[in-house]
């Protein structure tokens, strides 16, 4: 596997169709990464801006701070927010090592936890809010069950039921092969990686996804006990993102959880009347790549002030 590091340090500029416009991607202001050693892992990860409000920004699966978040650290007001991007070991820039595989047991989300945990108390930029989705929401709460008391600001997520086994078996198997995913959906991480490893790392995942090991994580009697507590104790609202389109079990048992806290606000980001070109062209990614300007302007005005933006119309 042969990772694109022009396409990660910047040095390749590239047409990418997001929907919505077209943009020049993919760290047009970001001309290299950054790493930092952290528990035996050399972490990539980029940073921006310089304000007093921490973020942690969290990638879905086989995601990267490059895929997932230049469009979000692009439009970020730097004199409010200083936000860190970052790959867990097996993806985007912190590659090696390769043999971080999605079918080792229970576990592997716990350990991204940690190291998030800990390159953020390196970077001294805690306290901090999380931003996560897919997989990258569930790492988030478990990192919150992690954090002191004091080092936890916020906690926006969205689309994390694609982290949750569907209720109807056969919806995950319509996206086990990237090579079927539209051409917005899978260019992106096909420009990160080689087509062969992100087709043989995906079915891996959906695979640990469909036995359960992802629930089984956030699950953890301890994690929960901990979140119970962090949620209970601490002011700051949480915001959820709901309903990632092309998903019918939107209204899962994490949505219910969360949804039932006091300090939680909730908003849905697209109506389920959209016609089926609006399912393809949001399938497999969320608002933060769906509609970036929308997003931006939700998460970051809940981040200053606790409160949710009215959307749009077209949203």
């Amino acid at each position: 596997m042969r990772i694109n590091h022009r396409l990660l340090f910047g040095m390749l500029l590239r047409r990418e169709r997001t929907g919505i416009e077209d943009i020049r991607s993919i760290g047009k202001m970001y001309h290299c990464g950054l790493f930092e050693a952290v528990q035996g892992y050399k972490i990539h990860y980029m940073r921006a801006g310089s304000g007093a409000h921490n973020l942690l920004l969290f990638p879905g699966p086989m995601g990267s701070v490059v895929t997932d978040y230049s469009l979000f650290l692009d439009r970020l007001d730097k004199k409010t927010f200083t936000a860190v991007g970052w790959d867990p070991p097996g993806q985007g820039g912190s590659i090696p090592p390769t043999e971080r595989s999605w079918l080792q047991q229970p576990g592997r989300l716990q350990e991204d936890a940690h190291l998030a945990l800990g390159l953020m108390r390196q970077l001294n930029l805690v306290p901090f809010s999380l931003l996560g989705w897919a997989e990258g929401a569930i790492t988030a709460l478990i990192t919150v069950a992690n954090c002191e008391p004091n080092e936890f600001r916020k906690l926006v997520l969205w689309a994390h039921e694609g982290a949750i086994p569907c209720v109807q078996a056969n919806l995950i198997d319509q996206t086990q092969d990237p090579r079927a995913w539209p051409l917005t959906c899978r260019a992106p991480l096909e420009a990160m990686y080689d087509s062969n490893y992100l087709a043989e790392n995906w079915t891996h995942y959906t695979w640990a996804k469909n036995v359960g090991y992802f629930w089984h994580e956030l699950s953890d009697p301890l994690i929960k006990g901990r979140l119970t507590e962090q949620f209970s104790t601490n002011s700051g609202p949480l915001l959820l993102l709901m309903r990632a389109p092309g998903r019918l079990n939107t209204e899962d048992w994490l949505t219910y959880l969360l949804a039932q806290m006091d300090n939680v606000r909730i908003i849905n980001w697209m109506n389920q009347e959209n016609d089926i070109k609006s399912i393809e062209k949001y399938a497999c990614w969320g608002p933060h790549r769906a509609d970036p300007d929308e997003f931006q302007a939700i998460t970051e005005h809940f981040l200053r002030c606790g409160q949710v933006k009215e959307t749009s119309e077209k949203l």
